[in-house]
């Protein structure tokens, strides 16, 4: 494992009545089909404008990376989305979603961005294990994007915010923070924001803080991961002793772990 700090810039009906007695009777049915129409075009305009107000007050997205559907709406956990994409989609297609909630694992790659939508990441209060996880063979940019793992709520937490096992770059507009570790035994809790194994990241931008775990507070980096920062900051995160049965209290890495 290796840590490489290099400093730098951081919707008429015409009816035609004959004289006749049948004539009359069709155009009764005519009429009569008419206003039979004008109903359901009444009903189906009442649907489309309970879809619209539901749309509109909806102010969160559900993303569930193991059970989740992108068929659905993400307007509960129980109608979770899947995918990163699609939950970002509704979000730019509804300015009143402020949080897309995280219930389980959601695999990512490429660029991560939240930017076009008034939305931040969060974790929801009942899931306590990675937020994101980075294949091996996959590379994440993320930027403007915020990442909360919810401390105040989420008090249950064992897992970091990020798993990289892959490339993993952090520019401006990032920010990975709240994430509290509570289960401390003896190298349990590891990493605060971000746990790489096997990974590597570049940091040119963003910001991690108010992180916390046993060791790296902020970042744990293990099995040969390496990190290169040029830029950014990575402030107020702690490493908090941690006990267990036969075994003294250790604690390392407030900021980073290696």
């Amino acid at each position: 494992m290796m840590l490489i700090l290099l400093l730098g810039a951081m919707s008429n009906v015409s009816v035609f009545a004959d004289e006749t007695a049948s004539a009359g009777n069709t155009t009764a049915n005519n009429n009569a089909e008419a206003v039979q129409t004008g109903t359901d075009s009444t009903d189906s305009l009442e649907t489309k404008d309970q879809g619209n107000t539901q749309e509109a007050t909806q102010e969160a997205v559900y993303l569930n990376g193991r059970s989740g559907n992108d068929s659905a709406d993400g307007s509960s956990a129980e109608n979770a989305v899947k995918t990163f994409a699609r939950a970002k989609e509704i979000a730019q297609e509804n300015e009143n979603v402020k949080t897309i909630f995280i219930t389980n694992s959601v695999s990512i790659s490429g660029e991560i961005s939240l930017e076009g939508t008034n939305a931040v990441v969060k974790r929801d209060p009942s899931y306590s294990g990675y937020l994101m996880v980075i294949n091996s063979c996959d590379s994440v940019v993320l930027k403007n994007i915020t990442i909360d793992g919810n401390s105040s709520e989420a008090t249950g937490t064992t897992k970091s915010m990020i798993r990289d096992m892959g490339s993993l770059t952090i520019e401006d507009g990032t920010v990975l923070k709240n994430n509290v570790l509570r289960d401390l035994g003896y190298f349990c809790a590891l990493g605060g924001a971000i746990v790489a194994d096997e990974g590597t990241i570049t940091m040119t931008g963003g910001t991690i803080e108010n992180n916390s775990a046993n060791f790296g507070g902020g970042v744990f980096l293990e099995n040969h991961s390496v990190m290169t920062m040029s830029g950014g900051v990575i402030q107020n995160n702690t490493a908090v002793d941690g006990t267990q049965s036969g075994l003294y209290g250790y604690a390392a890495g407030g900021g980073i772990d290696l």
